[in-house]
């Protein structure tokens, strides 16, 4: 339906403006009201199966199909294709810098980023992932440190990112947040991990069924914390 909501969401995007988009099995849904109404895009896209979202300081979304690549537009449409330049990568997350640079972490454990919206894509060598070799998520920190969230736990490495270090040596991390009053935040199964010195130490701050892990966080306006995930 062009109507409503998709049954098959696998990420959630807002702005400050009230925009949403929901990337779903399904495509691209928009909504303008801030998520009280939703359409679906068809507009200028023709790609399915979108898998990731990021907002842009511009206002735009993007937005990386498993099978189409990296799209950019907004939820009142006009989406259009970016310049890969990964090809025969799949993209695991998205992140963008305050310096409006959007990087992407793929499952092969490389990473991209671009500095011109996405025309062109230029991929970080120096940041080969020594340690593992599939990203589930990333963090680029107020200091910018990148910190990786891998199979083998967290990975770290401070500007201007030239080598990695072990920071957490398992479990497998899924998820990372940096909260607004800088502590970041580490899923792995059984616990929720949290640092306040940039990632370098970690510690456990939350206790879960060790069967359930955080996947992601979201941080709530006006709290300090993230949502607990479920």
């Amino acid at each position: 339906d062009t109507v409503g909501r998709p049954r098959h969401v696998r990420a959630v995007a807002a702005d400050l403006h009230g925009n949403v988009l929901i990337a779903a099995q399904e495509g691209l849904y928009g909504s303008t009201d801030g998520g009280n109404n939703f359409s679906r895009l068809v507009t200028g896209v023709r790609a399915e199966s979108f898998m990731k979202l990021a907002t842009l300081p511009s206002g735009r979304f993007v937005a990386f199909s498993e099978f189409d690549g990296m799209w950019f537009g907004t939820t009142s449409g006009g989406w259009a294709p970016m310049n890969l330049g990964f090809q025969g990568s799949r993209i695991s997350s998205l992140r963008t810098r305050g310096n409006g640079e959007l990087w992407a972490g793929s499952t092969n454990g490389w990473l991209f980023r671009t500095a011109d919206g996405g025309q062109s894509w230029s991929r970080n060598t120096n940041l080969e992932a020594a340690y593992s070799n599939f990203i589930y998520d990333f963090c680029i920190t107020r200091d910018n440190t990148v910190l990786l969230a891998a199979v083998n736990g967290v990975c770290r490495s401070e500007f201007p990112w030239q080598s990695w270090s072990v920071a957490t040596d398992g479990p497998a991390s899924q998820a990372l947040l940096q909260a607004s009053d800088g502590t970041i935040y580490s899923g792995v199964p059984g616990s929720t991990l949290s640092s306040s010195d940039d990632g370098a130490t970690w510690i456990v701050s939350d206790t879960l069924p060790p069967d359930f892990y955080a996947a992601s966080f979201v941080q709530l306006r006006g709290t300090t914390t993230p949502d607990r995930p479920a």
